[in-house]
C-alpha cells in the first residue's frame, strides 16, 4: 500500500500556515524581541551590548521558556481539532496508521512552532538597526551568535516544550488541561530560578542544578559568571561539558517521553465521548417493553416470494435515521 505520510504532512503545514494563529505567534516573537531591543538600548549609559553574544544566548533562552505556549497552541490542536469538527470518530474508524496519524501531526506541529518562534530572530536583528539608538549599547553584528544559539537553545527547548504539550494533549485530548499545564510549567520554572538565585552564590550542587535544568538556564550561566564586561561583549560562550550533558539529556527525555505516549496511545474515542453522542437519538440501545398481546388466529397463505429493497433514509426530528423500504411481491 502506498505510503500516505508525505501528503498527510504536507495537509498538515498547509493547514497550519492557514490558520490566523501562526501569524499571531509570528507577530508576537517579532513584537516582543523588537521592542525589548530598542527599550534596553533607548539612552542611559549602556554596560552591556544588546547584541553581545552571551546577551544574545541569554535573551533566546528567556524567549523560549514561554515558547511552551506556542507549542500548546500547535501540538494541542491537532488533537482537539477532530473532536471539535465532530470527525474523530470518522478518522479512528479508517485503516489509518498510528505513525501516519501521530507522527505526521507532531512533527508538523513542532516545525510550525520553530518556524512562527523564528520571528524573533528577525525582530532582534531589525531592533538594532533602527535609528536613535544608544552607540553606547550596540557591539559589532555577531552572525554566529545567532546561529550558535538558534542550534543551543531554540531548536532543543521548543523540542522539549512540544514533547511536553505532546504528552499532556495525547493523553487527555483537551485545549484547556494542554494550556493549563503550560502555564504552571513557566510558573515553576520561573519559581526555580528565584529560589536557586539566592543560594548560588556558594556554587554548592550548582552542577547538578545546571544538568537538571530544563532549558538550560544554569549550564548556560556556569560558563559566564567569572567574565568581565569586555569578555561579555566580545567573547562567544564556551561549549562546556556541563552544557553538552545538559542537552544530551534533556532530549533523550524528551524523546523517551514521545516515545511512551506514542505507544501507549490508542486510536480510538475517549471513553465517554461515544456514549454522548449515543444519547442524542434516544430510541438508540433502549430495550423495548414487552407488551401483552392477544392471540392470533394463524389462517395458511399461499407461498410467494418477497423483495424488499431501500426505499430511502429519512433524519428524523429527534436524530435518528428511519430507512424506508419497499416490497415487491411477485
Amino acid at each position: 500500500m502506498k505510503s500516505i505520510f508525505f501528503p498527510i504532512l504536507n495537509f498538515e503545514l498547509n493547514y497550519h500556515l492557514r490558520r490566523p494563529t501562526f501569524w499571531l505567534v509570528g507577530a508576537l516573537f517579532f513584537t516582543i524581541a523588537l521592542t525589548d531591543i530598542v527599550s534596553n538600548a533607548s539612552g542611559g549609559n549602556a554596560f552591556f551590548y544588546i547584541n553581545s553574544p552571551s546577551q544574545i544566548f541569554q535573551t533566546t533562552i528567556w524567549y523560549t521558556i514561554f515558547g511552551i505556549l506556542a507549542a500548546s497552541a500547535f501540538v494541542a490542536e491537532t488533537f482537539v481539532r477532530d473532536s471539535n469538527y465532530r470527525m474523530e470518530s470518522l478518522i479512528l474508524t479508517t485503516p489509518i496508521k498510528k505513525w501516519d496519524y501521530l507522527g505526521t501531526r507532531f512533527i508538523a506541529a513542532f516545525a510550525i512552532t520553530l518556524v512562527a518562534f523564528s520571528a524573533y530572530l528577525v525582530g532582534m536583528s531589525l531592533g538594532t538597526l533602527l535609528p536613535g539608538l544608544n552607540p553606547f549599547a550596540l557591539g559589532t553584528f555577531r552572525p554566529d551568535a545567532y546561529v550558535a544559539s538558534y542550534l543551543l537553545f531554540t531548536i532543543p527547548n521548543l523540542f522539549i516544550v512540544s514533547a511536553i504539550a505532546f504528552v499532556v494533549a495525547s493523553r487527555t485530548r483537551s485545549m484547556v488541561i494542554t494550556y493549563a499545564s503550560a502555564i504552571i510549567l513557566v510558573m515553576l520554572y520561573l519559581a526555580s530560578l528565584m529560589m536557586l538565585g539566592s543560594e548560588v552564590i556558594n556554587f554548592e550542587g550548582y552542577s547538578l542544578w545546571a544538568i537538571l535544568d530544563p532549558f538550560g538556564f544554569h549550564a548556560f550561566e556556569e560558563t559566564t559568571f567569572t567574565w568581565t564586561v569586555e569578555q561579555h561583549n566580545t567573547l562567544m560562550p564556551a561549549l562546556s561539558s556541563t552544557l553538552i550533558l545538559n542537552r544530551l539529556f534533556w532530549i533523550g527525555l524528551s524523546g523517551i517521553a514521545i516515545a511512551w505516549s506514542y505507544s501507549s496511545y490508542r486510536l480510538k474515542l475517549i471513553e465517554g465521548r461515544g456514549q454522548k453522542a449515543q444519547r442524542t437519538c434516544p430510541h438508540v440501545g433502549r430495550r423495548q417493553k414487552k407488551r401483552n398481546l392477544l392471540p392470533v388466529t394463524r389462517y395458511p397463505l399461499p407461498q410467494s416470494r418477497i423483495k424488499m429493497s431501500l426505499n430511502s433514509i429519512i433524519p428524523s426530528n429527534n436524530g435518528c435515521i428511519v430507512v424506508g423500504l419497499r416490497r415487491k411481491r411477485y
